[in-house]
């Protein structure tokens, strides 16, 4: 669809095309979702069911580390739970809160995390 959109050849390469027209690539749009659905939870006004499925580094110990106030991430076995949003919500968010300020308004938050998102290469090496 964009090679239509910018009536490029069948055969260009997309990434290019992409950040000229500044739309976000689909793996750059799933991190776009998971992280507003993580400000949610960071904001506390994500429903009341979510309360529980994320629990802070403070937490966990009483140690004064620099992860202190990150999410932990919850242990996991099998590689499927990797895929869940409790594990790969906390991955994001923890990449997000480095690089994106988080303590602004929601539609603000959304500019600035769309602009961070755009080109940004260190996208698909959120998750290990």
């Amino acid at each position: 669809a964009i090679r239509l959109i910018t009536n490029s050849h069948y055969r260009a390469d997309t990434a290019p095309l992409f950040e000229r027209c500044k739309i976000l690539t689909l793996p750059e749009i799933h991190v776009f979702k998971t992280a507003l659905f993580m400000y949610r939870i960071h904001h506390d006004v994500a429903p009341v069911s979510f309360d529980n499925m994320f629990v802070r580094n403070s937490q966990i110990h009483n140690y004064d580390t620099r992860s202190r106030s990150k999410y932990h991430v919850p242990a996991f076995n099998l590689d499927t739970m990797k895929l869940s949003i409790r594990v790969k919500g906390v991955y994001i968010w923890n990449f997000v809160n480095s690089n994106v300020d988080v303590f602004c308004s929601f539609a603000s938050f959304k500019i600035s995390l769309r602009k961070f998102l755009l080109g940004n290469e260190a996208v698909a090496d959120i998750i290990p």
